[in-house]
């Protein structure tokens, strides 16, 4: 779901019972601000939609002019608008909608969805990228944040009534030295210089 808002994917989840009404090559409308999936929608539906598109791009169009503004509160308080990301390819839509730094990159979802860990190589290319698309702004950095509902298969994490307490975070640094806090930190000092910030997760 993250990763879905992040690239701007619409996405809904149903009840299993729910799929078996949506039929094969039936129009289909999802409503991912209601959590409502309009299925055959008449023309009435679509007009009423293709307003609320029109409206929603005349709103991102009044907001442009503020992109670049720093964040401030209406007293006058400086506020750090900083975005989260998940992957490096986040990193340039960030910048780009404003972000004057990254809050928390989750270097998990290198580790996820693969059948082994990933290189120091492939991971330096990862903050490489995020510290030069910062151009030396704020860049945190979380390292390995593993367990609880993001498991990952080569580790053979034992099973656990409530794993969100235990075998998790920082707690699997010493065993998986190749994923360490330390190869973490050789890539971002081998990175372009910049504001990085190493974050361990308990």
């Amino acid at each position: 779901m993250i990763l879905a808002r992040s690239f701007g994917i619409p996405l809904l989840s149903v009840e299993p019972a729910e799929i078996t009404r949506i039929r094969s090559n039936e129009p289909l409308m999802l409503d991912t601000r209601y959590g409502v999936a309009v299925l055959a929608p008449d023309a009435q539906a679509l007009r009423w939609y293709q307003l609320e598109e029109e409206k929603r791009q005349r709103q991102h169009l009044r907001l442009q002019p503020l992109i670049q503004r720093p964040g401030v509160t209406q007293d006058g308080e400086s506020v750090a608008i900083l975005a989260n990301i998940a992957l490096a390819a986040e990193a340039e839509a960030a910048f780009a909608a404003g972000a004057e730094g990254i809050g928390l990159f989750r270097t998990e979802m290198l580790f996820c969805e693969r059948a082994a860990p990933p290189d120091e190589e492939e991971q330096y290319q990862a903050y490489r990228h995020v510290l030069q698309q910062a151009k030396g702004r704020k860049v945190v950095i979380r390292t390995l944040d593993i367990g609880g509902d993001k498991p990952c298969d080569y580790l053979n994490m034992p099973t656990e009534e409530n794993p969100f307490l235990g075998w998790r975070g920082f707690v699997y640094i010493p065993p998986l030295t190749p994923c360490s806090t330390c190869r973490c930190g050789r890539c971002c000092v081998r990175a372009p210089p910049g504001r990085c910030i190493l974050w361990r997760p308990w």
